[in-house]
């Protein structure tokens, strides 16, 4: 096994786990902005006049995604993906004998 294949293997397996697009949710940033200006960490008055669209920009992930950047193909087909358990079996430590 080699380092290049435990790369690959746990590139498309983020890949195929996490979000395809990478948006970032105006009501997540709401919801965070809301908790922090509960626990006092940011000034509410400022936090409650300041458009949510203001913590973020997705402009970049838009023309990724008007690009096709998101819908290329995968290098490997399914079939041909080396698998991210044998990868990370193979370099595991092997214990010693007693």
């Amino acid at each position: 096994m080699k380092d290049q294949d435990l790369l690959e293997a746990i590139t498309l397996f983020a890949g195929d786990t996490f979000a395809k697009e990478p948006f970032v949710p105006g009501g997540a940033i709401r919801a965070i902005v809301k908790e922090l200006a509960h626990s006092n960490l940011i000034d509410a008055t400022a936090a409650g006049s300041t458009p949510v669209a203001g913590y973020y920009d997705n402009r970049y992930v838009n023309e990724l995604k008007r690009s096709g950047f998101f819908t290329q193909k995968v290098r490997h087909s399914r079939d041909e993906r080396p698998d991210l358990n044998e990868c990370l079996t193979s370099m595991a430590p092997r214990r010693r004998a007693q």
